[in-house]
């Protein structure tokens, strides 16, 4: 079967009989990071189905923290969001 006729995690643990557990991240209060940061992904992880989909995962979990690394080098660098990038090969 091809890897884009699975169509969920659900059908991919049936399929293969795995086993899963969901623990993406240690717990928010053993981490270093900002408040505002904690707050932004308990937000997220309680309130959003942020496990439905790999977008999903990339707008609720993965931009906030890559956001947040990216600040101090905002004068230097531009954060990019669902823009595709294009070129000619020489």
């Amino acid at each position: 079967m091809a890897f884009s006729d699975y169509k969920s995690l659900a059908a991919v643990i049936q399929e293969f009989q795995l086993k899963y557990q969901e623990q993406l991240f240690k717990p928010l209060d053993t981490l270093f990071a900002p408040a505002e940061l904690k707050e932004t992904l308990r937000f997220n992880m309680k309130e959003m189905a942020y496990d439905v989909s790999e977008a999903m995962i990339c707008e609720a979990i993965l931009f906030p923290i890559l956001r947040e690394v990216w600040k101090p080098f905002r004068k230097e660098l531009m954060l990019w969001s669902h823009t595709a990038i294009y070129c000619d090969s020489v």
